[in-house]
């Protein structure tokens, strides 16, 4: 009985957190490692929001940009103690029992984002995997050379310009 109410918990959580920081279309799976997965990306992406002073639910380029380089240009200690501040600061917008479910799951550590920002090198590219960004400005940080999602139509133009002379 415990178990069903804890899966029927997470989806309501997932479903209420990704109705605010979800920056693309959702497909909810009855797998209880995915919907976890996808939450904490939410909450990892409002707490990157926070970091930058961002009052926006989902990341453009700018903000994106904005908060590669902050990350990148901040010392690790002053990057740690505005986290937490901004841990703080998302932990009072949730409802009580959000917020009670998100500490029974330990969603609300953050101890993968911690993490990157102890260990430093490669931030840019590593802190892209915990975080739910539009599809749009994934495709540009994956090198779509055409600027946004194009449903693969450049392909072989992108393929010759990263090999060229082959085809």
């Amino acid at each position: 009985m415990k178990e069903s109410y804890q899966s029927a918990k997470l989806l309501d959580v997932y479903k209420s957190v990704a109705a605010s920081y979800s920056a693309n279309t959702l497909f909810i799976d009855d797998d209880e490692g995915i919907l976890t997965f996808e939450l904490q990306k939410f909450l990892n992406s409002a707490i990157a929001l926070l970091l930058i002073d961002s009052d926006k639910k989902i990341f453009t380029s700018s903000l994106y940009q904005s908060f590669d380089t902050y990350l990148v240009s901040t010392e690790k200690s002053v990057l740690l103690d505005k986290l937490d501040s901004c841990i703080i600061k998302l932990v009072e917008r949730l409802s009580i029992p959000t917020r009670s479910y998100l500490q029974e799951i330990e969603l609300l550590n953050f101890s993968e984002f911690k993490s990157l920002i102890n260990q430093q090198a490669d931030i840019s590219i590593f802190i892209q995997e915990i975080l739910e960004l539009p599809i749009t400005l994934a495709a540009e940080l994956h090198g779509d050379f055409e600027g946004g999602y194009d449903f693969h139509a450049d392909d072989e133009d992108d393929i010759a310009y990263l090999i060229p002379g082959e085809e």
